[in-house]
């Protein structure tokens, strides 16, 4: 089952990204919780494909392997939603839209002393596939640092660019779960990023794509720019380890959230660490478990 989660936590304000909950994924080509969005049309135009930063290229099916050059072709991905760096700024991780009919994907990058044009240029089966897209990154080397230079796509449109340095990531995480891919964007020239964790999905089955499977909490991580400055936390906050108050907020859809300015951040980064149901009904992530998931972000 598929939610819009919109990332506007205590000022928080980045692009809209399409984000899997805490059901059971009804497409098993998708790797856990990963983003799922719809693309325009089956296949004529499914624009990417291809590796997260630390994983392997998709594969294509035994059927699709087939060794004549007629049967692929390679695209330029239009569908581009930000990108991070990494690697002291000479890598540029791209996020961008996969197709059903993808086979793999690479990161090109086009730079002058002031801007970096990105291209994800997509192998695609040439074939009927489903209207459904993944959010997939692919990875750009740069021949400079980064160094704030503006970052354009294909058309010319710019790329919310994401520090890398500026990103925390947790070394605990509940037993079994997974996921963790960061998806990047932002708008207004606020930029941000988003992961989410879960345990393995449930097999799906044929009532999937209308009945929630029972599973337990996804926890989500967002991190960007932030509307207001640094907010003294209320009433009933939570001391970090590091001894950084974080906000706690419970809302009526059951969803448990900490929110804080991190140290050694500009004022206007916020992070929210959420856990959701996993389905109506269900209880989020204890508020403890939060903390230690909060308390081992580095």
């Amino acid at each position: 089952m598929n939610r819009q989660q919109t990332l506007a936590v205590a000022g928080l304000f980045m692009a809209s990204l399409a984000i899997i909950g805490g059901c059971a994924n009804p497409r098993g080509t998708a790797s856990a919780r990963s983003a799922v969005i719809v693309v325009s049309s089956p296949g004529v135009t499914s624009p990417t494909v291809s590796s997260s930063a630390a994983s392997s290229p998709v594969q294509s099916s035994p059927a699709a392997s087939s060794s004549s050059a007629a049967s692929t072709r390679i695209d330029d991905s239009t569908q581009i939603n930000g990108a991070y760096t990494a690697d002291s700024e000479r890598e540029l991780v791209i996020n961008y839209v996969a197709g059903d009919c993808t086979v793999s994907a690479r990161g090109v990058a086009t730079e002058t002393a002031t801007s970096i044009t990105v291209h994800v240029m997509v192998t695609n089966r040439n074939a009927v596939c489903e209207a459904v897209g993944y959010i997939r990154n692919a990875v750009a080397q740069l021949s400079a640092p980064w160094g704030h230079r503006v970052v354009l796509d294909s058309s010319g449109a710019v790329v919310p660019v994401v520090d890398g340095v500026l990103l925390l990531s947790p070394s605990w995480l509940p037993a079994g779960y997974q996921g963790g891919q960061i998806v990047a964007g932002g708008t207004d020239g606020k930029v941000g990023e988003a992961q989410e964790w879960g345990p393995a999905a449930a097999a799906s089955n044929s009532s999937a794509a209308t009945t929630c499977q029972p599973a337990p909490a996804v926890v989500s991580l967002a991190q960007g720019d932030g509307d207001l400055p640094a907010f003294s936390a209320p009433p009933g906050s939570q001391t970090l380890a590091n001894g950084t108050l974080a906000m706690v907020e419970r809302d009526d859809q059951g969803d448990l959230s900490l929110d804080w300015t991190p140290p050694g951040r500009p004022g206007s980064w916020m992070i929210s660490l959420q856990s959701e149901p996993g389905c109506p009904g269900y209880q989020p992530l204890s508020l403890d478990t939060l903390l230690k998931i909060a308390n081992s972000l580095h």
